[in-house]
């Protein structure tokens, strides 16, 4: 009964820490579609993201997400349409969400392209308590089930770019629900707001240099800042940094296989107060374009 108290003592605050529902990827800027629908079908074809997250790898029960996307151009490039599904694991509490998205662009000025994207889908919250290690088993006190919340929610982006610059802003949940439980009408999901942005500059011939940033705004949650900064040579090997503001500091590296094969990978270092416990942050991700017969697609995409 000893361990089930000192289980309720963390899961407690943790769950209204996992009601606001955020997604953290350090190579944000490469998998912009998760967390604004009006990213899809930028690319010049389908474009099919995979990335795997796993937080503080020396914390039981830290953050593990991994995300699946898919994307592609329709309508002869004036609108996009996608897929999205992002699991994530904090402890007992496991998260399932679903997306389908669509978005219309418009040709606006100076080459640039502005997308008005919505996503829709279903989010499938669980409690596994029997992940719970009681120290009496058998509790009566504990649930032998798990609790499983399944919500609908739609959202809303807006992502204005050009080959060398983009901007986004978005909502990809504005329905707010209970989190984990039905009951529960003191832990409901927020509704986050995300801004990001970025451009590329020549360097010279062979090097060019992409900083990135992303702002996440939550109701009653810390102000978050993300910034990277990535040098890209031979418009084949990215490399940079990355920084999460009063948080933590990251490395990545990224290289172009073939012309539809990418892969990357970053690693995450705590600074705050909790790099006495975390560990390091592994991310890796895999990205494949299919081709299209119709369509030159480039070698190098930017964003």
């Amino acid at each position: 009964m000893k361990n089930y108290l000192f289980i309720l003592f963390i899961t407690l605050p943790l769950s209204t820490i996992i009601g606001q529902e955020e997604k953290h990827f350090t190579q944000f800027s490469f998998n912009k579609m998760v967390f604004n629908p009006g990213y899809a079908g930028s690319t010049d074809a389908m474009s099919i993201t995979a990335m795997y997250r796993n937080q503080w790898t020396t914390i039981a029960g830290a953050p593990v997400t991994f995300n699946l996307n898919l994307h592609t151009p329709i309508s002869q490039g004036r609108a996009g349409i996608g897929f999205s599904m992002i699991t994530d694991q904090v402890g007992i509490f496991k998260k399932i969400h679903v997306d389908a998205i669509y978005n219309y662009k418009f040709r606006v000025f100076y080459n640039s392209t502005l997308s008005i994207g919505l996503n829709a889908g279903l989010h499938v919250n669980t409690i596994e308590w029997q992940l719970a290690d009681a120290f009496d088993f058998g509790d009566g006190v504990i649930p032998t089930v798990e609790g499983t919340i399944s919500k609908p929610n739609f959202g809303v982006g807006f992502f204005l770019s050009s080959e060398r610059y983009f901007v986004g802003m978005s909502a990809p949940r504005l329905l707010k629900s209970a989190a984990f439980l039905e009951e529960d009408a003191g832990v409901l999901s927020k509704r986050p707001y995300y801004m990001m942005g970025g451009m590329v500059l020549d360097l010279n011939k062979s090097v060019k240099l992409k900083p990135s940033m992303m702002v996440s705004l939550v109701p009653n949650a810390p102000f978050e800042l993300d910034f990277s900064l990535s040098a890209l040579f031979l418009d084949k090997f990215w490399i940079g940094g990355a920084y999460r503001l009063g948080d933590s500091f990251g490395a990545l590296m990224q290289y172009e296989l073939s012309q539809q094969l990418q892969v990357g990978v970053s690693f995450d270092f705590t600074i705050s107060e909790l790099r006495r416990f975390s560990g390091e942050t592994m991310e890796f991700m895999m990205r494949y374009n299919l081709e299209f017969k119709d369509r030159d697609v480039r070698n190098i995409r930017y964003f």
